[in-house]
Formats: C-alpha cells, sequence, structure tokens
C-alpha cells in the first residue's frame, strides 16, 4: 500500500511541475519536452508498479518501451537547452528510439521468457540488448558532456539555469544510488522505494530553474 501511494503521489507531483513549466511558455519546444518527460516518468512509476503488483509480463515489457522514450525525450531536452532545439536531431533521436523499441518489442530478440516470482521478474537476454546498452550509454555520456560544456562556458541566466538542473540530477542520481544499491547491499530492502519520491527532487530544481530563469 505504502508503494502505491509513494508511486502515485511523485508521478502527480511530476505531472504538476511539468505543468507549471508549460503555462509559462507553451510553445518553447524546452518546455514541451520537459513537460513530456514528466508525463513519461510518471508513466514509468506507475507502469513499474502495476507490472509487480499485477505480476504482468506485459506491463513488465513496456517499461523497457517507456525507458527508451523517457531517456530520448530527456536527452532533446538537454540538447535544446545547451543548443537549442534542432528539429534533424531530434528526428534522428525518434528513429534510434524507434529502432530500439522494435527491438524491445520483438521475442527474444533483445528481452525475452519473462517471468514473475519472488517479487521480482526475471527474464532472458537477447544478442540485440547490446543496441540498448550502447543507445543508454551515449545518451548518459554526451548528454553528460553537453550539460558540462555549457555550464563551463556560459555566464548569467543560463549558467544558473543549468546548474541548478545539474545539481538536482547529481542528487537524484546519488539518492538513487544509495537506494537501490547500497540499501539492497546492506540487506535493507524496506527503503529501496524512495528512489520513486526522490526523483521530485530533480524535476522540482529543473522546474524551479526553468520558470526562475527564462531565457
Amino acid at each position: 500500500m505504502l508503494l502505491a501511494i509513494t508511486s502515485i503521489l511523485t508521478s502527480l507531483g511530476n505531472l504538476f511541475l511539468g505543468v507549471l513549466v508549460l503555462r509559462k511558455n507553451s510553445k518553447s519546444p524546452i518546455n514541451r519536452f520537459f513537460f513530456a518527460f514528466t508525463i513519461l516518468l510518471a508513466a514509468y512509476i506507475l507502469t513499474s508498479y502495476a507490472s509487480v503488483y499485477l505480476e504482468s509480463p506485459l506491463l513488465f515489457r513496456s517499461t523497457f518501451v517507456i525507458s527508451v522514450l523517457l531517456k530520448t525525450i530527456g536527452f532533446l531536452w538537454v540538447f535544446s537547452l545547451c543548443v537549442g532545439y534542432n528539429k534533424n536531431v531530434a528526428l534522428i533521436a525518434y528513429i534510434v528510439a524507434l529502432a530500439i523499441i522494435s527491438g524491445l518489442v520483438l521475442e527474444g530478440f533483445m528481452i525475452g521468457n519473462i517471468k514473475y516470482g519472488d517479487q521480482f521478474f526475471d527474464y532472458e537476454t537477447g544478442r540485440g540488448l547490446i543496441a540498448s546498452i550502447i543507445h543508454n550509454i551515449a545518451i548518459l555520456v554526451y548528454g553528460t558532456f553537453l550539460l558540462t560544456k555549457t555550464i563551463l562556458s556560459q555566464r548569467g541566466v543560463v549558467r544558473k539555469k543549468l546548474l541548478l538542473i545539474a545539481i538536482g540530477l547529481l542528487g537524484f542520481a546519488f539518492a538513487a544510488f544509495v537506494t537501490s544499491i547500497v540499501l539492497p547491499a546492506l540487506k535493507i530492502t524496506s527503503l529501496t522505494f524512495l528512489d520513486i519520491p526522490l526523483s521530485l527532487i530533480f524535476i522540482s530544481l529543473s522546474a524551479y530553474a526553468m520558470i526562475k530563469y527564462r531565457s
């Protein structure tokens, strides 16, 4: 019950912040990407919970699909913040995401034989999963490079905005590392669900930065 309440409240909180940012300037591609990111984040959280609660392999597979979209939109948001909106880059990102999603949907190519047992899902990995791994690494490395480079090169409003976003991202990454890796390693599993509400750290600081330091 606690996990359900946490998942619902966190999802609503993320959506609320996304709407606040969108209302400030609904024509801005950056604000639209952020709003889409909060929608996908809420969908990911709720689908993850529902997949376990319903013991549904289909919903579990759906979390992989949503994750690809979430990372793609997140990358385009960061790219637009740092470089500016670029239709060609967005198109390429969408095409790559569609290719990865097609591989995830195809049984056995990336993941297959999904089974639920002992409060978690087990599945087999296919040869195509390497494409998803490379995709994740590329987004992480290039996104981090862009954000760091822009923070170091910019001044004024843009730098303040990106610094707040970076602080929020690092704070969430650290908190997620503690709750998802450190605590389970110490056999403390009752607090692992905290990585869900802690996503609000990143979203809240990002929303604040985008509203306060509009460029």
